[in-house]
């Protein structure tokens, strides 16, 4: 019975909170189906079932909030840089083909194209950060969670909502504020804080490792085989060698058995050597196949 302008009004004020939770408090409700939303009769909004609650670091909530701003500048390498932060960067990552994706991504969904553009937005980046090999910390799937289940609940209360267009407007709003001068002030004297003993320790620190240097006391341990991906190439290089070794060896102890005109004789035509020869031989054509598919399996 709502009048469709109240209606998105109530849903722009529950998409800001939620937003100023996640990227300000630290402390979200993570389920916001509609059961768990109420609305009093003056119009005020109010939070149901807090049983189930995300939390979010600080750098977690800054790399979010970046993310917010650099979608709403069309920046493909802010956000890119934000979402490499705020998830687990996955092995072998090209940053410039997830720079082009993204920037493909954010021109597709810029006007927002109402409430199936921003569906669709939040398929593809969820999409998008699938086919790059993401491992999404549990924190941020809670908090991703919670934006798919707001997405629902927000279609319910206002259908026509451009859910991108709000996102995007709430997001500059937010930024502004913590980038304001009294919050900047705020947060560098407060890591200011955070630095003063370690300030304090350096002079300290630096005599020692001058008195080290100067007596001979420094030393560089270096371990060429300390990661992970190397050892394992070492490894399957060995493991080729050793059984193209073997299938030669085997190969040649057939073919010098199999030649042998001495040995007691199994049938009147076949020696003991012929036979434990051509059992070698087999064994020899086997791993020489073993060590071709090694090779062919690494390309």
């Amino acid at each position: 019975a709502l009048p469709a302008a109240e209606r998105e009004g109530i849903a722009g004020r529950l998409l800001g909170e939620i937003l100023r939770q996640l990227v300000h408090t630290g402390v979200f409700h993570a389920d916001l189906h509609p059961g768990n939303i109420l609305l009093t009769e003056d119009g005020r909004l109010g939070l149901l079932d807090f049983g189930s609650v995300g939390r979010l670091d600080q750098p977690t909530r800054n790399a979010l909030g970046m993310l917010l701003l650099a979608i709403d500048n069309n920046d493909a390498i802010g956000a890119t840089d934000s979402l490499i932060e705020m998830l687990d960067r996955p092995e072998g990552l090209v940053e410039r083909e997830l720079e082009r994706d993204l920037g493909q991504l954010m021109v597709r969904y810029r006007s927002g194209f109402g409430r199936s553009g921003s569906a669709g937005l939040f398929a593809a980046l969820f999409k998008l950060i699938h086919a790059y090999g993401f491992a999404v910390p549990p924190q941020i799937a809670a908090a991703f969670r919670a934006l798919a289940a707001l997405d629902g609940t927000l279609t319910l209360i206002s259908p026509d909502l451009d859910v991108v267009d709000a996102v995007r407007r709430q997001g500059r709003e937010m930024m502004r504020e913590s980038l304001a001068p009294e919050a900047v002030r705020a947060d560098l004297e407060s890591r200011l804080a955070g630095f003063l003993p370690i300030l304090q320790r350096l002079p300290r620190r630096l005599n020692k490792l001058t008195e080290d240097l100067e007596h001979g006391r420094i030393s560089i341990n270096v371990r060429p085989l300390a990661d992970e991906g190397d050892r394992r190439f070492l490894t399957d290089l060995v493991q080729q060698v050793v059984v193209a070794v073997l299938a030669a060896a085997a190969t040649l102890g057939a073919i010098v058995l199999i030649a042998a005109d001495s040995g007691p004789m199994v049938t009147p035509d076949l020696r003991l050597f012929a036979l434990v020869g051509f059992g070698l031989l087999l064994v020899g054509f086997v791993l020489a196949l073993r060590s071709l598919v090694l090779v062919f399996r690494r390309r």
